[in-house]
C-alpha cells in the first residue's frame, strides 16, 4: 500500500510591519480567506505523539529496517549540512538517535 503525507505551514503575519503595505495586506486578507475555511489545526500533545503520529502514516507495519534507517540518516545528513536553516537541536546526533528510538514497531 502507497501512502502519503503532505504538510502544508503558514504562517501568517501578526502585525502591520510584517505584512508589508497594501499589497501585502491584499494578499493576506485572500490567504485568510482560503485558509480560513479549510485549516485544520493539529496541535499534538508531546514530541513523541507527534513522533508516533508520523511514524504510523509513514512507515507499513512490516518494516524494511534498512530503508528506514537510510531515510533517517539521508534527513540527519541534509539537517547537518544545512544546520543553519533548521534548529540546532535536528544536527544532533542525539536527535537522529530519539528518532530511531521513536519509530521501532
Amino acid at each position: 500500500m502507497i501512502r502519503f503525507l503532505s504538510l502544508l505551514v503558514i504562517a501568517i503575519p501578526q502585525s502591520r510591519i510584517e505584512i508589508g503595505g497594501e499589497g501585502g495586506q491584499e494578499t493576506l486578507n485572500i490567504l485568510s480567506h482560503i485558509v480560513g475555511r479549510v485549516e485544520a489545526v493539529w496541535r499534538p500533545i508531546t514530541a513523541i505523539e507527534s513522533f508516533e503520529i508520523v511514524r504510523r502514516r509513514l512507515f507499513a507495519s512490516e518494516v524494511d529496517y534498512a530503508a528506514r534507517d537510510a531515510v533517517l540518516a539521508a534527513f540527519a545528513a541534509m539537517y547537518y549540512d544545512n544546520r543553519g536553516d533548521f534548529p540546532s537541536t535536528v544536527s544532533e546526533r542525539e536527535y537522529l538517535e530519539r528518532m530511531l528510538s521513536l519509530i521501532h514497531i
